[in-house]
């Protein structure tokens, strides 16, 4: 009785390969694009459709452009769908003519209501680039890699209305090395949860699934990237309580951040003028207590963080140029870079060029026993004075920005974030 019962499995899994299934992919950019492709090489499945979001207006010249898995959709005449919400009656009536089977989703970017969920007939499964419960949202891999995580990881999981809290499939780990940059990692993510979720097809063709529920309790967040998180500070350690030093906390967010919305520093250019430098590559160095000062190290150019520690520049992007090597940024400046490399704080603002000194003052150099007088005005630039509230919360700023303007709230004395 039992090997008839293992034969009638077996003949089951065997049609069920036989069959090709009815796949919608739903998914907008590149690397989204990169997952169909693959998809599309399965051969127990056939695509029969893929849903994007709709085209946006990019460039500077705000032209209206297909997203990366629309334009792949239309390469490969795959009928394509854009709909500008998944709730529109129009758009599911469209996803119910086509009978799908199962639904992927990939970096989508929209909320998928019930009446999206109750059409295909296995449900709808997500590759979500996180070890869930952690991360879930929009920036998955970015925070995990913005956070110093030395691993990383996939997960494929059933769809439900909470954002990325349903039932997992399928997991997959992977240390994070050195050389690892965000793009090329995500792009990895995908394609390996592509691999987990093709191999899971059998087991839900045949109802034999073995999910397993997410802890709540254990579950992180993963909001958007917005570009107005792109300022490195490398003046001071953060409020929030992190044992990595400056250093190793700017060179993660800039990996994570990379190429998109990029992270910069606050560079005094030869005529004057406070240009962002967009920061594209870096790593950590070890401290270089005999210069204070940004300096050529190699080919990078190595920046002193107030905490001692030292972050190697590599690949940076002035404003209105192409990405070039630091060392090639560095020797174009006419100018002794060194004592004009601004270390942004608030309102492109600086911090002391000395990192003995902390943020600024501190130190009685005039022997008149107050350490926040005179003295402390001395580790700043030109044009800059040491502002401050308390000495935890002291930055240099321009001289006009007047003494309301700090790294932390103008009242906050011991920098907790509160006032």
């Amino acid at each position: 009785m039992r090997r008839l019962l293992m034969l009638l499995l077996v003949q089951r899994r065997g049609a069920a390969a036989l069959a090709r299934h009815r796949v919608v992919f739903l998914g907008s950019p590149k690397v989204a694009a990169s997952t169909l492709d693959a998809l599309l090489g399965v051969e127990t499945v056939d695509v029969v459709a893929a849903v994007s979001q709709p085209p946006a207006k990019k460039g500077r010249k705000k032209v209206l452009q297909p997203s990366e898995v629309h334009a792949l959709a239309e390469a490969r005449q795959l009928p394509i769908l854009t709909p500008v919400k998944a709730s529109d009656p129009a758009f599911l009536d469209a996803l119910r003519s086509l009978q799908p089977d199962l639904c992927v989703t990939a970096a989508f970017g929209q909320f998928l209501p019930a009446k999206f969920l109750e059409i295909p007939k296995f449900g709808t499964w997500n590759i979500h680039p996180s070890l869930l419960p952690k991360y879930r949202g929009a920036a998955p891999l970015q925070r995990s890699l913005e956070a110093g995580d030395e691993v990383v990881g996939v997960t494929v999981l059933e769809t439900v209305l909470k954002m990325d809290a349903g039932p997992v499939v399928a997991r997959a780990r992977r240390p994070v090395r050195d050389d690892d940059e965000a793009d090329a990692l995500l792009t990895e993510l995908f394609l390996t949860g592509l691999d987990l979720l093709v191999d899971q097809l059998p087991n839900l063709w045949d109802g034999t699934v073995d999910y397993v529920e997410q802890d709540d309790d254990l579950a992180t967040s993963a909001p958007k990237i917005d570009a107005t998180e792109a300022r490195l500070d490398l003046s001071s350690s953060s409020c929030i309580p992190d044992a990595r030093s400056i250093a190793k906390r700017a060179a993660d967010k800039v990996r994570a951040f990379a190429p998109w919305p990029g992270t910069w520093l606050a560079v005094k250019a030869p005529d004057g003028d406070v240009l962002r430098l967009k920061v594209l590559r870096a790593r950590v160095a070890g401290t270089d207590a005999l210069n204070s000062h940004p300096h050529i190290a190699g080919d990078a150019i190595r920046v002193p963080c107030a905490d001692g520690s030292c972050l190697d520049l590599l690949t940076v992007q002035p404003p209105g140029k192409k990405p070039m090597d630091a060392r090639a940024f560095w020797n174009g400046l006419r100018q002794r870079l060194g004592r004009e490399f601004h270390r942004p704080a608030a309102l492109m603002a600086t911090i002391c060029i000395n990192p003995r000194y902390g943020q600024c003052g501190g130190v009685d150099d005039d022997n008149d026993g107050n350490p926040w007088s005179d003295d402390h005005d001395a580790c700043c630039s030109d044009g800059f004075e040491c502002t401050y509230s308390s000495q935890h919360c002291s930055q240099c700023l321009p001289t006009s920005f007047g003494s309301s303007t700090s790294g932390c709230a103008s009242d906050d004395d011991d920098c907790d974030g509160t006032i």
